[in-house]
């Protein structure tokens, strides 16, 4: 039985955590643009039983300001959990075992499944037994096309295309979605999984070049490509320079893609192909470089991460507005967890050279 003081304990713990949309004269991003919200890395919140109410307070922000803001997407960037196999041991400094990780991953983005269209990465932890030993993984166990119905067709959901994983098996790990923004933007989202293999990335400059999606705005998702120095993973040049790169996996390495091989033989290729968004790297975890594509155009590349903060990201989140101009993106960098506190203007935002800027993308049609 709950006494009358943990009970008020119980309040105001909920007062805390429980995040509160800032005032309308606080928000700064414009009312009649659009925006695309990027999750990093959550593999340090789902192993903390302690640190879920920070990711939590992201899912439950985006859920409930989806209408106010007009968020009309989210990507995650993968590493969903810390430890994919050894079903009960724990391999982390966390306390939660792979099921639990699965478990609270699951639970907490499925927030969003009937919400706002989730598209989602897979990045190495989210294989093998913990560190892509191998490519086996419990993603499609647990993140089912059918169980999102902004996604699955069947449900009248933008997935498009899926190619089978290495075990032949029909899987979002590499899937192709054609959405339309709520400027009326028809985007052509391609997420790729961890260390893509080459057959893989064959299959996603296929479909890019498709006449149906001629006239997409075209982005990739994958976990491992922009480094923190603002350049291109590239194990051909920099080899171990480059800490955490995919060729460094030993149980994906001998079929695997880094930064530079998908600008090589996929973004490069595709002249509307203007954004790319990875995580997985440390450093200062931000990194960004445009890029010249064999059309003479610009693409966007940006690393985004927070897992090595305190309390497993500190909820940090990117915003990607759409201007209502049609062709200026304002990238933000932007936390729930510390806007609930009641000082929104002061803590919630990083403004920073990479953590606020702007861009320039192929005008509307």
């Amino acid at each position: 039985m709950r006494t009358p003081l943990s009970l008020a304990w119980l309040l105001l713990g909920l007062i805390l955590t429980t995040p509160r949309p800032a005032a309308a004269e606080d928000w700064p991003c414009d009312p009649g643009s659009w925006i695309m919200v990027v999750l990093p890395d959550i593999q340090s919140y789902v192993d903390h039983a302690e640190h879920m109410p920070v990711l939590e307070s992201c899912v439950d922000w985006i859920a409930d300001n989806a209408a106010a803001h007009n968020i009309g997407l989210v990507l995650q960037e993968g590493d969903i959990v810390f430890q994919n196999g050894v079903y009960f041991a724990r391999q982390s400094s966390g306390n939660q075992n792979s099921f639990q990780q699965w478990r609270n991953a699951r639970q907490s983005l499925g927030r969003l499944s009937g919400t706002v269209p989730l598209i989602l990465a897979t990045g190495n932890h989210d294989y093998g037994s913990r560190n892509a030993e191998n490519r086996s993984s419990r993603f499609g166990d647990y993140f089912r096309l059918e169980d999102f119905p902004l996604l699955d067709p069947q449900q009248g959901g933008i997935l498009v295309e899926m190619h089978p994983n290495v075990h032949g098996r029909l899987t979002m790990e590499n899937a192709a979605y054609d959405f339309t923004a709520p400027d009326g933007r028809r985007m052509l989202i391609v997420s790729l999984e961890w260390g893509p293999r080459r057959e893989a990335v064959a299959w996603a400059a296929d479909l890019c070049s498709r006449p149906a999606y001629s006239g997409h705005t075209q982005l990739l998702l994958t976990h491992a490509y922009t480094y923190h120095d603002d350049t291109r993973f590239d194990w051909q040049a920099k080899g171990d320079a480059q800490a955490a790169s995919p060729y460094s996996y030993g149980g994906t390495a001998a079929d695997t893609s880094d930064g530079e091989d998908l600008w090589q033989a996929l973004v490069r290729r595709q002249p509307l192909m203007q954004l790319v968004f990875s995580g997985h790297v440390g450093g200062d975890m931000v990194g960004r470089l445009t890029t010249e594509n064999d059309a003479g155009l610009a693409c966007h590349q940006m690393l985004f991460n927070a897992q090595f903060l305190p309390l497993g990201g500190e909820g940090w989140i990117r915003l990607v507005e759409f201007l209502p101009d049609g062709h200026s993106l304002h990238v933000r960098t932007f936390s729930p967890w510390f806007a609930a506190d009641g000082d929104p203007q002061t803590y919630a935002w990083r403004t920073g050279p990479d953590d606020d800027f702007t861009l320039e993308i192929s005008a509307l049609p």
